[in-house]
């Protein structure tokens, strides 16, 4: 009498990998750094404050249409949080409405900057020869300006304003995004997708919007 065949144990197939994104992995090793999210957490304050400042305080920056000024310098009390400046004005609203100004100022040039130095550098790195040459010498004369100083230059041009401060230090700042993009492109024009994507007939621009520029 044969034996009972006992059937094997086959394995189930293993589900495919998750694939991590580069973002995601950015964020695991940001959570990991307690300096990071510790910043995160201050800007976030400073940038909420700013925000809110009408709620936040109900004094004015300038101390206008306030019936009764308070004394000069006073020390930090309950009607006070941060006491009063030589004129009698709340340091704490000075600071919070201070912060809208200094912080639209921040988000705006660097917005504006990254708008012209991405493309710049981008188009830079990918093309190169007299491309690069005409580019990178523009962001040369530039660089040799100290930027403070340029960028005061060209708001005392134009009248001290808040959009005239804000394209001032604009065309001080988009070199240094420049010549980051083209260093990171100069690497990525020798990758292999970037190889393929020309042997298949896609365009330059279309190589530099979606395979280059993109990322960044």
């Amino acid at each position: 009498m044969s034996a009972a065949v006992q059937p094997a144990d086959i394995p189930a197939e293993l589900p495919p990998a998750k694939r991590v994104s580069e973002y995601q992995l950015m964020w695991r090793a940001f959570r990991r750094d307690p300096l990071a999210v510790g910043s995160l957490v201050i800007l976030l304050v400073f940038i909420l404050g700013a925000i809110f400042a009408p709620w936040l305080t109900p004094y004015s920056a300038q101390g206008l249409g306030e019936p009764n000024i308070p004394e000069k310098f006073t020390e930090p009390n309950l009607t006070h949080l941060l006491g009063t400046d030589n004129l009698g004005r709340d340091v704490l609203a000075r600071v919070l409405y201070g912060g809208r100004t200094s912080l639209s100022i921040g988000f705006l040039v660097v917005f504006f900057a990254a708008i012209i130095g991405i493309p710049l550098g981008a188009v830079a790195g990918y093309f190169g020869g007299w491309v690069d040459n005409f580019l990178m010498r523009v962001t040369d004369v530039f660089l040799a300006f100290p930027p403070l100083l340029l960028a005061i230059a060209l708001a005392a041009a134009h009248g001290a304003s808040f959009i005239n401060t804000m394209i001032a230090i604009s065309f001080t700042w988009w070199p240094w995004y420049a010549r980051l993009v083209r260093a990171q492109t100069l690497s990525l024009r020798q990758r292999y997708f970037i190889e393929a994507a020309r042997s298949v007939g896609v365009s330059n621009w279309k190589i530099i919007t979606t395979h280059i520029f993109w990322p960044f």
